[in-house]
């Protein structure tokens, strides 16, 4: 019921081709072009307040092979959003989709997307963001002073995603990117 303006469709647009894309596929991997088109599809809608943004793996699979498939590469992402916030949330979900193309569709590994394994994807989507904007003081302020750090506080480990805790979801969040910025310091 609401629309995005061309300004803001154009910004995004040029932010993506001119530094966002280069920045993904020249430090993490390249894009799967699933469809062959040589496209980067990036789906502006309300996503009901869940998530800023995802990618699905369900997309990778042609619409014979999965019905509801987009069959694209594909990045959702929440049109509410302001213009910086939607850039860092494309920067993110494009650091998941080349993530998917390598794990998911190059090595064949069906457990990639497990929440076993999640913490290495979002640390990774979470280095992204700080490559492209800097430090994630957001991320920061969940570890060091907001209440979401009491799982932290009380043990709660990034190494297995909790999408059932809203508390621990933050602190997964907030401590994968710190370890993977230890990880960045210490190479």
């Amino acid at each position: 019921g609401t629309s995005v303006t061309d300004a803001k469709l154009n910004s995004i647009v040029s932010e993506f081709d001119d530094i966002i894309y280069y920045l993904v596929t020249e430090n993490f991997y390249e894009v799967g072009d699933i469809d062959g088109n040589g496209v980067v599809s990036i789906l502006l809608a309300n996503l009901g307040g869940y998530a800023a943004g995802y990618v699905t793996m369900a997309d990778f699979y042609t619409k014979q092979q999965y019905p509801q498939s987009n069959f694209r590469d594909l990045l959702y992402i929440e049109k509410s959003m302001g213009t910086n916030s939607t850039n860092s949330t494309i920067v993110h979900e494009f650091q998941h989709l080349v993530h998917a193309n390598r794990n998911f569709l190059i090595e064949k590994d069906q457990n990639s997307g497990d929440l076993d394994y999640r913490w290495i994807d979002e640390g990774l989507a979470m280095a992204a963001q700080h490559m492209y904007e800097g430090a994630q003081t957001d991320m920061l302020y969940v570890l060091n002073n907001s209440s979401y750090n009491g799982p932290t506080r009380d043990g709660n480990s990034f190494l297995y995603w909790d999408y059932y805790d809203q508390d621990k979801v933050y602190s997964d969040y907030a401590g994968a990117y710190v370890f993977f910025q230890y990880l960045r310091i210490q190479s």
